[in-house]
């Protein structure tokens, strides 16, 4: 880190090029980082409404709606309305189960990719440091 950068800077960079970096392997499945953390999250809360999908994320409800736009037009995921309140459950469809296992196996490799690059052997090295910067509230 140069004298002129300061340590938030130097992260945000950190992060845009780690973004690349997924977003440039992903792209063989026309899909990107924003995605596939939503078709994976999607199946890992058993086909959750919208609010859950949002809280999950940590995200605005309207982002993860534009988000999920963009999944459904790409035949990825689909609606079901529940009998009970008119609640709309989000589903992946085939497609998008298929896509999701692909890009799991990319995001895999990438991730070894990522950390031998960073000379790291274990990922719970990573883990711990960034779970700590995580949780960090000031």
């Amino acid at each position: 880190m140069s004298n002129d950068d300061c340590m938030c800077i130097s992260i945000r960079k950190a992060s845009n090029n780690i973004s690349k970096l997924y977003n440039s392997e992903l792209s063989i499945l026309d899909i990107k980082i924003t995605q596939y953390s939503v078709l994976k999250n999607i199946r890992n809360l058993g086909n959750p409404n919208v609010n859950a999908l949002s809280k999950k994320l940590v995200l605005e409800r309207t982002t993860v709606l534009r988000n999920l736009d963009k999944l459904d037009k790409m035949g990825l995921i689909s609606y079901k309305k529940s009998n009970i309140n008119n609640i709309k459950f989000i589903y992946l469809t085939a497609n998008g189960i298929t896509k999701l296992n692909e890009a799991r196996i990319i995001w895999e490799k990438t991730q070894k990719k990522f950390l031998n690059a960073l000379e790291l052997n274990k990922q719970n090295k990573f883990d711990s440091f960034m779970n700590k910067i995580s949780r960090l509230n000031f």
